[in-house]
């Protein structure tokens, strides 16, 4: 298919709409199958200050594997980590 015979999206909401999509299908696909092949997110929030033990993990299911780190993280906290 030539380049010029693709549809092109325009809409300002296309990356919202598509992120909903996506999670609403993993929630589905979670809700229907054994949901105990899907680890918990592996990220944790930073301490308050050095030695303060207040840093709290994330709770969410882990859907994406980070593959530079080999952890696993829920999308939010995926996209954080890749930014750095």
């Amino acid at each position: 298919m030539a380049a010029h015979d693709l549809t092109v999206l325009r809409s300002p909401d296309f990356p919202q709409v598509l992120r909903d999509a996506i999670d609403r299908a993993v929630t589905r696909v979670c809700q229907a199958q054994d949901e105990s092949y899907l680890s918990c997110c592996s990220y944790e929030s930073p301490e308050s200050r050095y030695g303060a033990c207040d840093a709290v993990p994330c709770i969410r299911k882990a859907t994406v594997h980070h593959l530079e780190s080999e952890q696993e993280f829920c999308l939010d906290h995926f996209q954080e980590v890749s930014r750095g």
